[in-house]
Parts: structure tokens; C-alpha cells; sequence
């Protein structure tokens, strides 16, 4: 019986010492060939920031919902345009502070002349509409 014993003992052992020995590393990937960029930006980073006017969002009929008032968030979504904007680094908002609230026909139709007045280089505007389901349409124009 001890015959026995010992070699299943020793193949225990040794299954043993197998499962715990670390896995193998894996083989490295073949080495990347060179290849020239796909695409390739060449200009200058200007340090200016551009001037854009951002007024209130116009809204067809100021209209309280569950969201607030219909006028009240369109100055509310200018505004966040706007500090987005600003903290892009890239951008100098004008408004919605300080602007007026543009007319709904305004916004297929911007006044530009007024905003190159304000030293405007360029324009966002919308407007918020509140629709019979109790739901808002937000339109936005650059």
C-alpha cells in the first residue's frame, strides 16, 4: 500500500508546483512600421480671442412651464453658452448680459449690421418655444 501512496502523493506535489508557477509573458507585437500622418495641420495659434455676440434666445410668447419661463430660459441658455464659450480661451462673449432679447423674426433673419456695431465678429442666437405636450423645442444658430 505505501507504493501507492507515495507516487500519488508526488503527483500531487508536483500538479501542485505546476498551478502555481506564473504565466508566461506575452510574446511582444511585431514592431509598428512607419507610416506619415493621415492628416496634418499647419497655421498659427492666434493669442486673440474672437469677439461673438450672444443676446438672450427669443422666445415666440413668454409661457411659464415646468422648466421655468420661456424667457427666463432663453437668457438662461444664452448665458451658459456664453460662459462656455468664455472658458474655451478661445472666444470673447458679448452678452447675453447688457443685450437686448431678440425678436423671433430675428432669429431666421439676424440684424447683423447692430452686432458688428457691438464689435461682434460673430453670432449665436435661438430661440425656446413651449409646445402643447408640455415639452420645450430649443433651436440654435451660429
Amino acid at each position: 500500500m505505501r507504493k501507492i501512496i507515495l507516487p500519488f502523493a508526488a503527483l500531487f506535489a508536483a500538479s501542485t508546483a505546476v498551478a502555481q508557477t506564473p504565466p508566461a509573458a506575452p510574446a511582444s507585437p511585431a514592431p509598428a512600421t512607419s507610416q506619415p500622418p493621415r492628416e496634418e495641420v499647419v497655421g498659427t495659434l492666434s493669442q486673440e480671442e474672437t469677439n461673438i455676440a450672444v443676446p438672450p434666445f427669443a422666445t415666440p410668447e413668454a409661457v411659464g412651464t415646468p422648466a421655468g419661463n420661456t424667457s427666463a430660459l432663453g437668457a438662461q441658455i444664452a448665458g451658459i453658452i456664453a460662459s462656455n464659450l468664455s472658458g474655451s480661451g478661445l472666444y470673447n462673449p458679448i452678452g447675453p448680459g447688457g443685450l437686448r432679447t431678440i425678436a423671433m423674426g430675428e432669429v431666421t433673419a439676424p440684424a447683423f449690421g447692430e452686432w458688428a456695431a457691438k464689435n461682434a465678429e460673430n453670432l449665436i442666437h435661438g430661440f425656446v418655444r413651449a409646445n402643447p405636450d408640455n415639452t420645450l423645442t430649443v433651436g440654435c444658430y451660429l
